[in-house]
């Protein structure tokens, strides 16, 4: 089993506006991540894109070096229902 330390960070770099990556491919990272986070990991992601920024449980946003707002996510997105949600 690999080790993973307790706080993992990801940068996304806008793959996904690129089309890098195909929406199911998107929700089963999300859904590690989430796996990820159950074991007690910390994860960091790094976006532009609001949709991925969604399933995060809090969100921190950032201008110019500066944190504008740092909110608890009410309305979290669920990856594995969103996978199944895709027919």
């Amino acid at each position: 089993r690999p080790y993973l330390p307790a706080l993992s960070a990801f940068f996304e770099a806008r793959a996904r506006r690129l089309r890098h990556l195909d929406t199911k491919t998107s929700y089963e990272i999300m859904e590690l991540f989430e796996e990820i986070h159950k074991k007690g990991n910390t994860v960091i992601i790094v976006t532009h894109e609001e949709d991925i920024a969604r399933y995060a449980h809090r969100i921190i946003r950032i201008r110019d070096g500066v944190i504008e707002r740092d909110e608890v996510n009410e309305n979290k997105l669920n990856p594995s229902e969103q996978r199944k949600s895709l027919v």
